[in-house]
């Protein structure tokens, strides 16, 4: 046998690729002689050597491939992350705008701000109950009726029952058309000669609807958005 065939016999057992004929030759070979023997033997301990060491980089480069094809999975989920957080805050200011400065809500918090004890109305009970039925029905927000029962209240020349009748009008006003120019101006006028406490108020709504938040934020960008987008969905 040719050292080249002996040559690759030996790497075929190396390589676990011998059949069984051949290796039980290759056996018969080793123990006719010790110093093939051995050759053979260190042969196999430097092969293991070897294929740990490429064992081992094969590992280190997966970890390397791993590493950098896991880097932009995980830019793009931060930037997903902060693009949807962008958009969840986004949405709860539009909804705290729309609620915080709707016509209701303002006319709500303005009518809650003055307690009810504030006012005592004694003239007549018929006054009394358009009083109590106005109350209810701006509790229930039904302000065209609440409106109604206020102002068939008799005239009095109690001029604090009379400022806190046309306030809570002005308020129902509000709820129901919204703080229009007309609004503004007899809301202006009305808040210079009213008592304490509905001047005070007057004069923090006024204060609300003429800010720049307000005006140009929500009515300038919100009730324009939504006014532009109903007749889409219709």
């Amino acid at each position: 046998m040719s050292n080249r065939e002996i040559q690759d016999l030996v790497d075929s057992y190396l390589l676990h690729q011998i059949n069984a004929e051949d290796k039980a030759r290759l056996l018969d070979m080793m123990e006719a002689d010790p110093v093939f023997a051995q050759s053979v033997k260190e042969s196999e301990e430097t092969f293991k050597v070897l294929q740990l060491a490429r064992n081992r980089e094969l590992r280190a480069k997966l970890k390397t491939w791993d590493a950098a094809a896991e880097q932009p999975k995980r830019g793009r989920s931060k930037g997903l992350l902060f693009f949807f957080l962008c958009v969840f805050l986004f949405i709860s200011f539009w909804c705290w705008i729309s609620y915080h400065f709707s016509p209701v809500t303002m006319a709500m918090h303005s009518f809650n701000a003055i307690p009810e004890f504030d006012i005592q109305i004694t003239d007549h009970m018929t006054s009394v109950d358009y009083w109590q039925e106005g109350m209810d029905a701006f509790r229930q927000e039904d302000f065209e009726n609440a409106m109604l029962e206020f102002m068939s209240i008799p005239q009095t020349n109690d001029q604090t029952v009379t400022a806190h009748v046309r306030w809570n009008v002005l308020l129902c006003q509000l709820a129901l058309n919204g703080p229009t120019h007309e609004w503004i101006a007899e809301l202006n006028g009305f808040s210079k000669n009213a008592p304490e406490p509905i001047r005070t108020e007057a004069m923090k709504l006024l204060h609300v609807i003429q800010s720049p938040l307000y005006t140009n934020l929500y009515r300038g960008v919100f009730q324009k958005t939504i006014t532009s987008v109903k007749p889409k969905i219709i």
